[in-house]
């Protein structure tokens, strides 16, 4: 079972109707990114790109995933996202190096934070490198 380190951390909401000046943190997993929510401080996360995904898929002869319209929509708004002003996020290199192939982000832009390993979920052992990233 993995716990958090911090017992003391800030709590957390979901909110319908979100006011960005309000928080710190604003976290849009796999939705659609309000233009309203581009505010000072921003910070973007990547977690996964469709689009490579996409491209694996066809190379092996799944080419249904070109009929899938979820997967267009999801590639719309990977695009969007990466094209935005803002900081970014990447969970891994090859995250960044896809979204920098694939939608034009300039791999700059792009901070990899990993998601870190068992060991560290579970507080058995330190990270082994920390990153800042300011917006």
């Amino acid at each position: 079972m993995c716990r958090p380190r911090c017992r003391a951390s800030a709590p957390v909401a979901v909110t319908a109707a979100p006011e960005p000046a309000r928080y710190d943190v604003l976290h849009a997993h796999g939705a659609p990114w309000p233009r309203a929510f581009d505010v000072r401080g921003v910070v973007r996360t990547l977690h996964f790109c469709v689009a490579a995904k996409m491209r694996t898929y066809v190379s092996i002869g799944r080419v249904r995933t070109l009929v899938n319209l979820a997967n267009w929509r999801a590639v719309a708004e990977e695009r969007s996202r990466a094209l935005r002003p803002g900081r970014i996020i990447a969970v891994a290199a090859r995250v960044r190096d896809d979204f920098a192939r694939l939608h034009g982000l300039d791999p700059a832009r792009a901070t990899v934070i990993p998601n870190g390993d068992h060991a560290a979920r579970s507080g058995r052992g330190a990270p082994r490198r920390c990153a800042r990233v300011t917006a």
